[in-house]
């Protein structure tokens, strides 16, 4: 028997990231790209800027389509 797991959101933050946060500034930006070939998924990506104006990733989402919700 072949069982098949599909997720319709996958979200993820690491701890470090969430522990840094509070050493950026506080504007946070999220931006969005398609993924290709078999997947028709967007992935979304949050950034802040740190005192160092570098760009921090904060967290990761793969969702079906980006709308108010997610």
């Amino acid at each position: 028997m072949i069982v098949q797991w599909f997720f319709r959101e996958f979200f993820l933050s690491f701890g470090p990231c969430i522990e840094s946060f509070k050493y950026c500034r506080p504007l946070i930006t999220v931006d969005g790209t398609y993924l290709y070939r078999q997947y028709d998924e967007k992935l979304l990506i949050a950034v802040a800027f740190d005192a160092n104006n570098e760009i921090f990733s904060l967290t990761f989402a793969i969702v079906n389509e980006e709308n108010n919700d997610n």
